[in-house]
């Protein structure tokens, strides 16, 4: 069965996919052929491409993280995990680190020299910019959530900013500037950080939108998922 985490290479011509019974699977979409990239390991749930597609990233749910080269599909290396079970990964066309987040907040492992390098404990709900150089994150408790954007290049937060409410998701559209949000009643947010303002995004489909899982800015579209279908809505207006 296939499970939620999937990715596409930069050339948009394979899909990676990590299945709910544990193992990595690659569909080349140019052919039907679907197979395995890596001895079986039934942990292996979450995986990412690297900006140039030519490593692939796993995460186990121990928080053990692989890399693969996609050319040979042999393990690399792995970096034992911290028994936090991952939630996203992001890895930086930037800096060339693997962001991990997981159940403690947000960890770095730099790809071409292992190991551990950055730790930002209770950040959560993170999303990274197009361009890999800014990692946007919530901490702070529920009641007095804090929105925070570092930048990669400097390691500086370049950002704060008080919430209203918490958020569940989070996602950056084209512009540094701007980010999308969703909040605990499931309703969409536009977030400009230069203006430090928070504002409710007002469409008739709204009282649609249940159980949103995966919220996503694509080519001036923001994606969202709920339940079995997907809406796309036009932001270029």
């Amino acid at each position: 069965r296939i499970g939620t985490r999937f990715d596409l290479d930069p050339q948009r011509k394979m899909a990676v996919v990590g299945t709910i019974g544990g193992g990595i699977f690659i569909h080349h979409l140019e052919s039907p052929r679907l197979f395995a990239p890596v001895a079986p390991k039934q942990s292996w749930r979450h995986v990412a491409f690297d900006p140039s597609g030519a490593r692939l990233i796993l995460a186990s749910t121990d928080g053990t993280v692989g890399v693969m080269d996609c050319r040979t599909r042999r393990l690399k290396y792995t970096v034992e995990g911290n028994g936090s079970h991952p939630q996203q990964l992001f890895v930086s066309a930037k800096t060339d680190d693997l962001w991990i987040e997981d159940g403690n907040g947000l960890r770095s492992i730099a790809l071409e020299a292992p190991g551990q390098r950055q730790l930002i404990n209770g950040a959560r709900c993170v999303a990274m910019s197009h361009d890999g150089s800014l990692l946007a994150f919530v901490k702070g408790n529920s009641a007095k959530p804090e929105l925070s954007v570092l930048d990669l290049r400097n390691s500086r937060e370049s950002h704060k900013l008080d919430l209203p409410f918490d958020l569940l998701q989070l996602a950056f559209s084209d512009r540094r500037q701007i980010l999308f949000g969703l909040d605990e009643s499931q309703q969409p947010l536009v977030i400009d950080l230069e203006q430090a303002a928070v504002d409710k995004l007002d469409w008739p489909q709204s009282s649609q939108l249940e159980s949103i899982t995966t919220l996503r800015w694509i080519n001036g579209r923001l994606l969202l998922a709920s339940g079995s279908n997907i809406y796309s809505f036009d932001m270029s207006n």
